[in-house]
């Protein structure tokens, strides 16, 4: 894992600079390289076995490269190239020996998590690509006729000769539930490379290129039913085994959900029973509040799967005892540079000191799954009705239900898709209501036309196939930017997060498979369900727990709520800040709207 930059142009001490933002974090090993036309800059963590052998920036040949990068498939490559000993290299020499066969096209032959910059000297030309999902980020600036890139927003920020340009639509959009493309950031002139997508600088010319979405490539699915379900499992294990590869210890979120539960099992298939396996455990509130009169949490499921793997040892239960206010003024200030909207990864906060004393450099999480590959939602009856697809309709009924209880449903679906935007009206209310929680000006709401554009979720739940569904869910700004929160939260403590679950190939084979193999009669998470049902204790929720992510953390922010406003306060004379704000309605707002403003607030002093 590293943190990295660079520049099309020649200046030691702006790297320099740049690298001294980057690091919020304790790396192993930082160099730089210049030349003439380039410069690059890198911190390394080596939380990989390989890690510490290829030295960055990597000279190979022609050319030099940085990459914050986890490469999946080396073993593939390993045969590819013909290397006789696969463990004698780094992950960053396969993407340069991918490049100099594939050139552009070595993107297509690289699985994992990735970033990375290569200046090409043959061909005076700066290539970088970003992976499929977009786990690890890549930004960049235009200043005058120099390219600037970063894996962090900061590291750009460090160029000394770039001034930042406000985005005011950034922070209206934030006050709503409406989002831009994850590609915005808080700055005008600082943009991030789309995921799945490459770039190439050339003669002060930049061209991006999407080389991947979701559909454009199917697996070859096995003839019969068992055989399919068999080679899903094997994707499986193999998407968990993967990302087990640590030159430390490893770890996992274990909520006691059916995602997070089921990939810690297998990883302990894998590893053994009593192997030294780390789990934290969002626990109940100590200190409940008033209105949250279930005060539970699923700990009773996470202490019987610990006790059958025999990893009881390593659980850790934390609660609002275990963070602090400063830890999340210094992850707001030092580690974010945009909105960390979804709230799981700023709690990691209350665990990852404690992983970071224990030399745990891998955190293992289910984030992506529900809506992916465990499938909650497996029917699109609502849509295609809304959409007048009648015979889809009729015939995706048949295929669940006998003639008698599939006509039922038909007419049912049939009566409610006459009233097509009822689903799209109560989003337009729910993200009005939401912007007059988070007192947006309203000046702004008009100016932006945010009156009546309905919440994300709208966008998120109208696909009639399962291909759109799971396109629409990875190119979801709030699926990429919870997972890069989440890696970069946890790079502040020497850990790197990883989603089994967002593994491209399983994603890719789950596409191709037929729907009555996934969700046999709309059967919710049947698939995955099936795998992991032996290895997980009885009674975890198919469906969603109703309890939430992080239990405690309306209680913490209940106990902190001063500080808060201490905080927002600070800013209100902020000429940006006061005019995003109607003054009318600020000391109205709920208190937990207070932890948005802090965000944004403390965005704008950067």
């Amino acid at each position: 894992m590293s943190a990295i930059a660079g520049f099309s142009a020649q200046n030691s001490s702006a790297i320099q600079s740049m690298l001294n933002h980057l690091k919020h974090w304790a790396p192993h090993r930082s160099d730089i390289y210049q030349s003439q036309y380039i410069t690059l800059g890198s911190l390394e963590l080596f939380n990989t076995p390989e890690a510490h052998l290829q030295p960055q920036p990597f000279v190979y040949k022609d050319f030099v490269l940085v990459a914050n990068c986890r490469i999946d498939n080396r073993d593939e490559l390993a045969l590819e190239f013909n290397l006789p000993n696969k463990n004698a290299i780094a992950d960053i020499k396969y993407i340069a020996l991918a490049y100099e066969k594939w050139g552009n096209e070595c993107v297509d032959h690289l699985y994992g998590d990735f970033a990375f910059v290569i200046y090409d000297h043959k061909k005076d030309k700066i290539f970088g690509a970003r992976d499929h999902i977009g786990i690890k980020t890549l930004y960049y600036s235009i200043n005058a006729t120099v390219l600037i890139f970063a894996s962090e927003i900061k590291g750009i920020l460090g160029y000394k000769d770039l001034k930042p340009a406000y985005n005011e639509a950034y922070y209206v959009h934030a006050l709503s539930a409406v989002s831009l493309p994850a590609t915005e950031t808080p700055f005008a002139n600082i943009h991030q490379f789309p995921a799945g997508s490459y770039f190439e600088w050339q003669n002060k010319d930049l061209k991006i290129t999407k080389y991947w979405e979701l559909g454009s490539r199917f697996a070859k699915i096995p003839e019969t039913r068992a055989a399919q379900e068999n080679e899903f499992r094997t994707r499986l294990f193999e998407s968990v085994n993967c990302r087990l590869r640590t030159a430390n210890k490893i770890g996992a979120e274990l909520s006691g959900g059916l995602d997070s539960t089921g990939i810690v099992a297998i990883a302990m298939e894998i590893l053994g029973k009593g192997s030294e396996f780390y789990s934290y455990f969002y626990g109940k509130a100590l200190n409940p509040l008033a209105e949250d009169k279930q005060n539970i949490d699923d700990r009773h499921f996470v202490e019987e799967f610990c006790n059958r793997y025999e990893i009881t040892d390593y659980l850790t239960v934390v609660n609002e005892d275990h963070y602090n206010f400063d830890l999340v003024l210094e992850l707001f200030k030092d580690v974010y540079d945009d909105c960390e909207a979804n709230g799981v990864p700023l709690a990691a906060g209350s665990f990852l000191p404690d992983a970071k004393s224990k030399n745990v450099s891998v955190i293992l999480s289910g984030h992506g799954g529900d809506h992916l590959v465990t499938s909650i939602s497996t029917a699109y009856y609502n849509p295609k009705a809304c959409k007048k697809m009648y015979k889809g309709l009729w015939k995706e009924l048949r295929q669940e239900y006998s003639f008698g209880p599939a006509f039922l449903r038909f007419i049912y679906y049939s009566i409610k898709g006459l009233n097509p935007n009822h689903f799209k009206r109560q989003n337009i209310i729910f993200n009005r209501e939401i912007m007059a929680k988070s007192s947006l000006n309203p000046k702004l709401i008009e100016k932006y036309k945010l009156k009546n554009i309905p919440s994300d979720r709208y966008f998120l739940h109208h696909q009639t196939n399962r291909l759109d569904r799971f396109k629409q869910t990875i190119g979801y700004p709030p699926t990429q930017t919870r997972a890069y929160h989440h890696d970069l939260t946890g790079k502040h403590f020497n850990a790197e997060y990883r989603f089994p679950l967002l593994d491209v190939r399983l994603l890719e084979y789950m596409i191709s498979l037929p729907a009555d193999t996934i969700a046999p009669k709309a059967k919710p998470r049947y698939l995955f369900y099936k795998v992991v049902r032996n290895y997980i204790p009885e009674g975890i929720p198919i469906l969603k727990s109703k309890i939430g992510s992080v239990p405690f953390f309306g209680s913490f922010m209940k106990m902190n709520l001063n500080n808060v406003k201490t905080e927002v306060d600070k800013t209100l004379d902020n000429k940006e800040f006061s005019s995003l704000i109607d003054p009318e309605k600020i000391n109205n707002i709920p208190d937990q709207s207070y932890f948005k403003l802090l965000k944004l607030s403390l965005l704008l002093q950067k």
